[in-house]
């Protein structure tokens, strides 16, 4: 059965114990002074509710490295966007926010008779799909009569098919 040696921690211990965690070690005051614990007690795992951390098995042969484990291929995108902007205003007929991102196509990305669409996605409610003539770069922007608490918001571009449906070819930026 697995135990763990427990002791409470007062204020000075836990501040030290997460800076040291963090690789911080500032603004605990005097940390000499929590000493050595009064008393530890050893608990069953079960009782706790904790379950001790599994090693890896070793190889069968020695020789041999454990297997990794499969890695999902990174998408390559044919836009690269950046820069994405969401910044409420206050205008004649109410609050808007205005978005805006750059973006620039990767080589041989812009497809002339290709349609292309900017998503912009909000927490709270439908997102905004707007169709874009792009360029090899340049900029995005458009004011939606949305709220800023309406958010997070976030923007990717995307190549409408003939059928209507939409493939993202540009990484989920976050407008802040």
């Amino acid at each position: 059965m697995a135990t763990f040696n427990l002791r409470p921690l007062d204020s000075k211990a836990l501040c030290a114990s997460v800076l040291i965690a963090s690789g911080l070690l500032i603004g605990c005051g005097d940390l000499q002074s929590f000493g050595e614990p009064e008393e530890t007690s050893e608990a069953p795992v079960e009782e706790l509710g904790l379950v001790p951390r599994q090693t890896a098995a070793p190889a069968a042969d020695q020789g041999e490295a454990p297997a990794a484990a499969p890695q999902e291929p990174v998408p390559s995108y044919a836009v690269h966007l950046s820069a994405g902007v969401g910044l409420p205003q206050t205008l004649p007929n109410g609050t808007a926010v205005g978005f805006s991102v750059d973006y620039q196509f990767r080589s041989g990305g812009l497809q002339a008779e290709a349609k292309y669409v900017w998503v912009i996605q909000r927490k709270e409610g439908d997102a905004d799909v707007a169709v874009v003539q792009l360029s090899g770069k340049g900029t995005l922007q458009k004011f939606l009569p949305w709220r800023p608490e309406q958010g997070p918001f976030e923007s990717y571009v995307a190549e409408v098919a003939e059928d209507g449906s939409q493939r993202a070819i540009s990484k989920r930026v976050a407008m802040r």
